[in-house]
């Protein structure tokens, strides 16, 4: 549009293409990562301790850039381990860390918290993760289409995170699903099964 009027600034246009090339290079990582996914079929697993995969995870989100928050951890020293692919269990809680800090920090909220709780969901016999944050929360609009494919509330997002999170936690024999209400952040929960 800018080259179309004529007269283009060249600021502008070197910004506009330098976020171009960004955007496709994030949309290509995404869809790189999700081919290796589906084609790999069968994923290795092992026997994974989930409270020290939460605490890999939030490193992972610190060291990325994502820090800044108030972490309040409600861990379960006793909770068996899951079966389950080490990385992409970590892959699944950076990605719900990351987009609550962006959800928080969006919102201009001060005191940023995100509340990160492991127990075992006696009705289904798995163990749950739940990351809770103190964002916005998510209107009804938003919340019926956050898990479609190419859907995002961000700016910069590109729709991906949390459609690929769900197919990691179903891969697993697991589900990823959320509570949200406008105005009181949003719970994010995924069940994985236990280690025989």
């Amino acid at each position: 549009m800018m080259l179309r009027a004529g007269n283009p600034d060249p600021d502008r246009l070197t910004r506009a293409l330098e976020n171009s090339v960004q955007q496709a290079q994030r949309a290509g990582t995404v869809a790189r990562e999700l081919l290796q996914f589906l084609q790999k079929g069968e994923t290795e697993t092992e026997d994974v301790d989930l409270n020290r995969a939460v605490r890999n995870a939030l490193a992972i989100v610190e060291s990325d850039g994502f820090g800044g928050f108030q972490a309040e951890l409600d861990l379960d020293p006793g909770l068996r381990p899951v079966r389950a692919n080490r990385v992409q269990v970590e892959k699944v809680m950076v990605n719900l860390m990351r987009n609550s800090v962006e959800a928080m920090r969006g919102a201009g909220i001060s005191t940023r918290a995100i509340h990160i709780a492991i127990r075992t969901n006696a009705q289904r016999s798995m163990a749950q993760v739940t990351i809770t944050d103190s964002g916005p929360g998510m209107d009804q609009e938003a919340a019926k289409r956050i898990f479609d494919p190419f859907f995002t509330t961000k700016p910069r997002g590109i729709g991906m995170g949390l459609a690929v999170s769900r197919s990691l936690v179903e891969a697993h024999g697991g589900q990823l699903w959320f509570d949200s209400q406008s105005g009181t952040g949003a719970s994010f929960h995924f069940t994985l099964p236990f280690a025989p």
